[in-house]
């Protein structure tokens, strides 16, 4: 072998080892939200800092960030640091806030990296994502079907009902990252997209997770009405979203009194609890509708410890709504950072999707991203934010036009 061609296969090695790390790393994302789904809050580093890595290697350090994204979510954070002047809990609001300016810093970073990868890194590391997908749903049949036998020996208590909550949080993320695979698979032949959501939709009927099931259902909807009438439905789906984040409050005077639909409807005994949460949440709105509590004050809120019922407390932590949270605790802003974000993201799918089919994927990404937040955990957790910028940066992967820089 000649000097020149040893030359440059070094040079392509050298070039493709920051590819197979974050191909490793890629392919691993939907295992570890299976079963350590707490884990993406340290992958979300590590991808950005593969990513980055990646970059320079190839010679394209520069990053193009996605100017309106980047401003929403910098107002965001800057939102709950000016919130620190009137918080009541200054302490739990600085005590949070470092740790969500560096997941936001790196979750911009990390999207302006992958909007930027060559066309060979994108399809290799697509590739990675699916097999990981793919082997995550094969596990997840087998914990099921076969046995549990990866989860169940973990759990002190064995029952069936601990071992079918074990799954709320990797099935929530996993109907979230659903759809970046869709886009991949529905590339290929738009069957195979369409038998990926139906087997998810199956295997999740089989577990206690409503809201991932209605992600799913929510995200299949949104990818139906997006598909069919781009031009239409994908700026309707970003207005009736910001809508009803702007309208959460507003909830507790449209709906029924909590005790009468638990009893009329025969609800769980969850939902009734998340019902008198969401009352008591828009009850503490009204009282500072337009600067809010301060950032991440939930769990300090008066009367927040006390029991409404048998066993059910006022706000347990944080109101498992989103939009209520960002209105709770950053006003009326917090509220409209909150809307314009899922808005720009729409905007977005729609912008920089390479094709109708993936542009329905983006959009129904968001619409499942949506679903989860309006009905499960806080807004600030640290593992639910890497996920979701590290879910978003995969979506950005598979569904981009390759032809288009991200900036442009």
């Amino acid at each position: 072998m000649s000097s020149e061609s040893l030359s440059i296969k070094f040079r392509e090695a050298r070039h493709g080892w920051p590819t197979l790390l974050m191909g490793l790393a890629i392919f691993l994302t939907p295992l570890l939200a299976l079963h350590v789904p707490l884990s993406l809050a340290i992958l979300l580093p590590v991808l950005t800092v593969f990513a980055i890595i990646g970059r320079i290697v190839t010679g394209t350090p520069r990053l193009r960030l996605n100017i309106p994204s980047t401003v929403i979510v910098v107002a965001i954070v800057g939102a709950a640091a000016a919130s620190a002047g009137w918080s009541y809990s200054a302490e739990l609001t600085w005590e949070k806030l470092p740790r969500t300016a560096m997941i936001a810093v790196m979750g911009i970073v990390l999207l302006a990296a992958m909007s930027g990868l060559e066309s060979a890194q994108t399809r290799t590391l697509s590739k990675a994502f699916l097999f990981g997908v793919i082997l995550t749903f094969v596990v997840l049949v087998s914990e099921r079907v076969i046995g549990e036998i990866l989860i169940r020996t973990d759990l002190i208590d064995s029952s069936m009902d601990k071992f079918l909550n074990m799954f709320n949080r990797p099935l929530s993320l996993f109907a979230i990252m659903l759809w970046p695979a869709v886009a991949i698979l529905a590339n290929k032949r738009p069957s195979y997209g369409i038998t990926g959501v139906v087997l998810c939709l199956g295997v999740f009927a089989t577990f206690q997770t409503g809201a991932a099931i209605a992600a799913v259902a929510f995200g299949a909807f949104i990818f139906v009405c997006v598909y069919i009438a781009p031009r239409i439905m994908a700026p309707v789906t970003g207005v009736l979203l910001g809508i009803s984040i702007l309208l959460a409050p507003t909830i507790d005077h449209i709906l029924p009194e909590p005790k009468e639909m638990f009893e009329d409807l025969n609800l769980p005994r969850s939902a009734y609890h998340r019902l008198l949460v969401w009352q008591f949440t828009g009850d503490r709105i009204a009282e500072r509708p337009l600067l809010g509590w301060g950032f991440n004050t939930s769990r300090a809120i008066p009367g927040g410890k006390e029991r409404l019922d048998e066993h059910e407390a006022a706000l347990p932590l944080h109101p498992h709504n989103a939009a209520l949270q960002w209105r709770l605790e950053l006003g009326a802003l917090g509220a409209l950072l909150g809307a314009a974000l899922f808005v720009v993201a729409i905007v977005c799918a729609q912008r920089y999707g390479r094709n109708r089919m993936a542009q329905a994927a983006g959009t129904a990404t968001v619409a499942s991203a949506f679903c989860i937040a309006m009905l499960s955990f806080g807004a600030w957790q640290s593992w639910w934010l890497s996920s979701l910028f590290a879910i978003a940066a995969i979506t950005v992967l598979a569904c981009r036009n390759l032809d288009r820089p991200a900036d442009s």
